[in-house]
Formats: structure tokens, C-alpha cells, sequence
């Protein structure tokens, strides 16, 4: 079994290169969703990246269509990087539904994944979605 972790759960302050070095030491593969800058800081101490961002927008998401070239780009260019560095998993955020139905949302989502879809699986790499409409559904505040 491999094990990661998130840099800001645990991080209280300590500079990243020892924070890494320590993960390292303890027996941690790899790190999750940490800022590329740092990516050869943990290469230098045989940390993998685990998971990344696919996209970075969280409220706009996969599910409106309007945003579909610009994102279409975007995901692209992530998955190149992930193929790069050998980065296994993107996460995507499916985006607020703005009165959507969840069906409706879920579609358009899928349909901008199909078109990414065989440049993905020929890189390695993994989706993980996420849908903020679930914080919201659990009271919590979303930005």
C-alpha cells in the first residue's frame, strides 16, 4: 500500500523542504495537490505526485458549456503535465449547478471528459470528480 498526504493538512509553518524530507523519512510515496514549484523538491526526496489539479476552478467546473473551449485547453494542458511527471490521478470539479438538474450537469460534465478522454488514457491518467453542489447540500460554504 502507498500512502500520501496533503500539504496543507499537516504543514504547521515548517519550510517545505523539510516537511517533504520528513514525510519522506517516515515512509510517505507521495504527496497530493502541492504547487508545482515544488515538484522537484520532492522528486530529491523520491516523493510521487499522486494527485493534481485538473482544473483550478471550482464554482465555474466542467458543467457549463459556455466555459467548454477555454476549459477543453486547460484539461488538455493538465494532462500533458501529468503524463510529464508521471502523475496518476487529476482531480476535476464538476462546478455549481445553477439550477441544473444534477442529470443535466453530470452530462455536459461527461460530455467535455468524453472529448479529453483517449488523450487521458493514453497518458496514465485517472479522474477524480468532484461536485460542489454536495458541500452546499451538506450546509457548507463553498468560497
Amino acid at each position: 500500500m502507498k500512502q500520501s498526504f496533503t500539504w496543507w493538512s499537516f504543514n504547521k509553518g515548517q519550510p517545505i523542504d523539510e516537511f517533504l524530507k520528513l514525510a519522506a523519512d517516515i515512509g510517505y510515496d507521495a504527496f497530493e495537490v502541492i504547487d508545482e514549484a515544488e515538484f522537484p523538491l520532492a522528486k530529491k526526496y523520491d516523493l510521487e505526485v499522486s494527485l493534481h489539479w485538473g482544473t483550478c476552478h471550482l464554482i465555474q467546473g466542467l458543467n457549463k458549456c459556455e466555459f467548454h473551449a477555454e476549459t477543453l485547453n486547460e484539461l488538455e494542458a493538465h494532462i500533458k503535465f501529468a503524463e510529464e511527471w508521471k502523475i496518476a490521478n487529476l482531480v476535476f470539479f464538476g462546478g455549481n449547478c445553477d439550477g441544473k438538474s444534477d442529470d443535466e450537469g453530470a452530462e455536459i460534465t461527461a460530455e467535455i471528459l468524453y472529448r479529453v478522454a483517449p488523450l487521458a488514457e493514453s497518458a496514465g491518467v485517472r479522474w477524480v470528480l468532484k461536485f460542489l453542489e454536495l458541500f452546499k447540500l451538506r450546509g457548507m460554504q463553498v468560497i
